[in-house]
């Protein structure tokens, strides 16, 4: 994913999805399978922050926190006593090695769920059991921070220069049910349905060549006032409002001055039937990241 967060921790869970950590240099733990087994955690229960006043509940918001899980590290039980006593310091040096480089680095990995979800976080705490005992497995309780403290799904739909969209000639059946579709003759017109609880985040890729592209998404104006060539592209970034142009040498050049001023441009995408509208004459991808406090269970 981007990108922000790479990094990840594959688990199996009560719900019967499995997850995987890997970390933000692509290494990746599969906590579904030996060595590494997900045996408990609260990596799905959650709660909100709110003050009182008058006795009124105000200022309810999602803040920063901690998810604890346990795994155990289990060797191949095929291997002789010595074996598995090796294969398993050398399984905890690696859970070691993934996921303090991104302690040092303060840099968030993700645990991720089967279907796509994925839970932003650094792992700041390693806690052992029975360690002095000369056994063959190990459990570990570990825990994640999150500045985000949820669940992400990215969805990324396509719109191509000519007005088409990534569902012209079908509707877009999307295997979450997420009821996303697009009317399929209309030339730079496009119909999004979000079925969500609350306004998105969204990566706004554009694809040259267009000068002062400007897109609609139900009434609100998405523009930037700036020339794309030829094989470059603008990036629009609403979770860190950002506007970045790519050059073909693949030099990055900061565009935030030039954006539209009259309507923001990382104004969220709206729940509920929005249209799309743009003149058609170039092409461009939406990516939606739906946030919730646990992953859907369907």
């Amino acid at each position: 994913m981007d990108e922000k967060w790479e990094g990840l921790l594959l688990i199996w869970d009560s719900r019967g999805d499995y997850m995987k950590y890997i970390n933000s240099r692509g290494e990746t733990l599969d906590l579904s399978a030996t060595p590494y087994l997900l045996q408990s955690g609260d990596l799905f229960d959650y709660s909100w922050s709110y003050d009182l006043q008058n006795n009124q509940i105000t200022n309810i918001r999602r803040e920063a926190g901690e998810r604890a899980f346990k795994i155990c590290i289990i060797p191949d039980e095929t291997l002789m006593y010595h074996e598995k006593r090796q294969k398993l310091k050398e399984a905890i040096d690696n859970l070691y090695d993934v996921i303090e480089y991104d302690v040092v680095n303060n840099a968030s990995g993700k645990l991720m769920t089967e279907n796509g979800w994925y839970f932003p976080c650094i792992i700041t705490a390693n806690s052992k059991s029975d360690w002095e005992k000369a056994l063959t497995n190990q459990f570990i309780d570990l825990t994640a921070v999150s500045a985000l403290n949820s669940w992400i799904l990215p969805v990324t739909f396509e719109f191509y220069a000519g007005g088409k969209t990534s569902a012209q000639d079908a509707f877009l059946d999307y295997k979450y049910d997420y009821d996303y579709d697009y009317t399929p003759n209309l030339v730079g017109v496009g119909k999004l349905v979000l079925n969500h609880v609350d306004k998105c985040n969204f990566q706004l890729i554009i694809f040259g060549p267009v000068t002062n592209p400007r897109i609609t998404i139900a009434g609100h104006i998405y523009q930037v006032n700036t020339t794309i060539e030829e094989g470059e592209y603008l990036t629009v970034d609403s979770r860190d409002n950002t506007i970045v142009l790519t050059q073909k040498s693949g030099t990055k050049i900061n565009q935030y001055d030039l954006r539209y001023k009259n309507s923001t441009v990382f104004e969220p995408i709206l729940p509920g039937n929005s249209e799309v509208n743009w003149n058609g004459s170039f092409g461009f991808t939406l990516t939606i990241y739906e946030q919730r406090s646990e992953p859907r269970w369907s």
